[in-house]
């Protein structure tokens, strides 16, 4: 079962004033994606009963950008047909079926790269959600390699305490085979946050995960430009992770459908550091520069300031001369000016893990949940229209 769940608001923070933008400032593709036909709809929200245990009607209809009204009368119908109860407000699983689904009382593993930056966030979400259930998490920091991943997976499977995992492994890099045919056989209930891992082999199976949809956010971060005017949009990527890939395939294909340049300059720095990814990002701007490149989108945010920094060391004004949409909002309102950012829906991810993760406990019989989270777009001062309009 896949399901993808619009989280993401565009929010408005020039001048720092924090304001919804209204409805027919959506892109187009936001709107497209929130379409979604009553039978699918009704499916999401027995899904989103089953990972919660109960739901409210104004929650639903936020995740799924449709009315209040139409919730209810999908709640109204799916109570009549005894697949779910319905409460004051929203709806809950049956008393029978509730009693066994939600447990308490759970100790959850969770393994991270790191207990910083993007991290907190999402085990913030996590702790929230084990909270909800009288139950508590067990942190292991680890690092973005293969090994250290699979020999901190080994010390907790050894833990007879440990009820779950969520999991954030390097499924790429060196080891990452080993680690891979570990997780096969992994007796415990995992859920991957930020990782997909689909059945690689004959006997392999699928592991469930939530993550954010970044390929709808590369799409997100080319649209808002373009509404702007700009037609030429240079893309950074600084991090040898998994969502770089889906950041420069949404940018390609807003591009494409939005008749933009597709010749937009593209730079790759994954595999540098240091001083070498710092000289690279600034050699890049400064072929953008000449090439008359009028906006970037750039991931993560540390790259974003180095471009900040740089176009304004090159006494150009952001963002009368140029416009960035930095990717990860971790550093981006600290920069001068505050970037404009995609946001992932960081607590949400870690809520949405822990909670998959305790209807697999609660349901090892109930069908997989594969959950994508639309991240959010938030304008700050980084971004106008340019200066030739």
């Amino acid at each position: 079962m896949t399901y993808n769940i619009t989280h993401g608001e565009v929010v408005n923070m020039v001048d720092n004033d924090r304001t919804a933008l209204t409805p027919s400032k959506f892109s187009e593709h936001q709107l497209s994606t929130s379409r979604i036909l009553p039978a699918n709809r009704r499916e999401q929200i027995l899904s989103l009963i089953q990972t919660h245990g109960s739901v409210t009607v104004s929650d639903v209809a936020e995740n799924l950008s449709v009315s209040p009204i139409t919730i209810r009368r999908d709640i109204s119908l799916l109570a009549k047909e005894g697949l779910i109860e319905q409460v004051r407000g929203g709806a809950r699983l049956l008393p029978a079926e509730r009693s066994n689904s939600v447990p308490t009382g759970l100790t959850i593993g969770v393994i991270t790269p790191s207990l910083d930056f993007y991290w907190p966030a999402i085990i913030d979400g996590a702790n929230q959600a084990a909270d909800e259930i009288n139950s508590r998490l067990l942190l292991q920091g680890s690092t973005f390699a293969a090994r250290d991943n699979l020999e901190q997976l080994e010390r907790l499977s050894r833990d007879s305490s440990i009820d779950g995992l969520l999991l954030v492994p390097d499924l790429e890099g060196e080891g990452s085979d080993e680690l891979i045919t570990y997780l096969q056989d992994f007796t415990i209930p995992i859920v991957l946050i930020e990782r997909s891992l689909h059945p690689r082999g004959k006997h392999s199976r699928m592991i469930e995960n939530v993550i954010t949809d970044h390929h709808a956010g590369g799409d997100m971060a080319v649209r808002h430009l373009s509404a702007l005017g700009h037609v030429t949009i240079a893309l950074v990527t600084d991090k040898l992770i998994p969502s770089r890939r889906e950041i420069r395939n949404g940018w390609r294909k807003a591009l494409s459908e939005l008749q933009l340049d597709e010749n937009s300059p593209y730079c790759d720095t994954t595999e540098l550091t240091g001083r070498e990814r710092s000289r690279a990002i600034r050699a890049f701007v400064d072929r953008c520069i000449e090439e008359d490149v009028t906006a970037f989108l750039v991931h993560s945010d540390e790259a974003a300031l180095v471009v900040n920094e740089y176009i304004q060391s090159r006494k150009l004004s952001i963002p009368d001369d140029i416009s960035i949409v930095s990717y990860d909002d971790e550093l981006s309102r600290l920069a001068r000016p505050a970037l404009t950012a995609i946001a992932p829906p960081k607590k949400y991810l870690g809520m949405y893990a822990m909670r998959t993760l305790v209807n697999r406990i609660a349901n090892p019989d109930s069908p997989l949940a594969s959950v994508q989270i639309v991240p959010t777009l938030i304008v700050r001062n980084s971004t106008a229209a340019p200066r030739t309009q």
